[in-house]
């Protein structure tokens, strides 16, 4: 399948027909690019920076925005290395709607969109109760609320960790017996 990121079909096809139009992308789309498609038109991903402060004073020249969508995709398709990040998305259709180019024109090719030090030198800018709190934040507050999700998943924590019972996140939890001792939660261990 071919895809066109142009709006205006008969302008394209005319570009095709005298020449103007060199090459044109193949597109695969899969069910990953479907459901960041899906949650960008829903504004699930411009939710993003509203959870979480871009703390870059430099190499901002990807938008905090896309970056981070990127990033979701990225983690969503299993790409573990951080300068697969900007490839993440591939899909002709979502690239136009988030209005991502790869084309850059502030850097030396060479040096590809941005370094892998460059994004763990971000990642460290954020202690991790920022990260927790984003999501927290994005999830309970934007994600939720944005949704109308009212959660109803249950799970069962099977560590031998002492759990604070008195959380709202651990809605009617009770306490199970390990090794036939009753474990005791956190709220009452002084």
């Amino acid at each position: 399948m071919i895809q066109i990121c142009r709006n205006d079909k008969e302008k394209v096809y005319e570009a095709i027909r005298t020449g103007k139009i060199d090459v044109a992308e193949m597109s695969f789309p899969n069910l990953i690019d479907d459901i960041i498609l899906t949650m960008n038109r829903r504004g699930l991903t411009d939710l993003l920076t509203h959870a979480l402060t871009d703390k870059r004073r430099d190499n901002s020249h990807i938008p905090f925005d896309i970056l981070l969508c990127l990033a979701v995709t990225a983690k969503f398709k299993c790409k573990t290395s951080l300068t697969d990040v900007p490839f993440a998305v591939t899909e002709a259709e979502l690239l136009a709607e988030l209005g991502w180019n790869i084309w850059d024109n502030e850097r030396d090719v060479n040096e590809g969109l941005f370094s892998e030090s460059m994004m763990r030198k971000l990642l460290t800018k954020y202690k991790s109760e920022e990260w927790v709190s984003f999501y927290n934040g994005y999830v309970q507050k934007y994600l939720i609320k944005e949704l109308d999700i009212q959660p109803c998943i249950h799970i069962l924590d099977c560590t031998k960790v002492l759990v604070n019972l008195d959380n709202e996140n651990y809605e009617n939890s009770s306490v199970v017996k390990i090794d036939g001792k009753p474990c005791a939660d956190i709220s009452s261990v002084s």
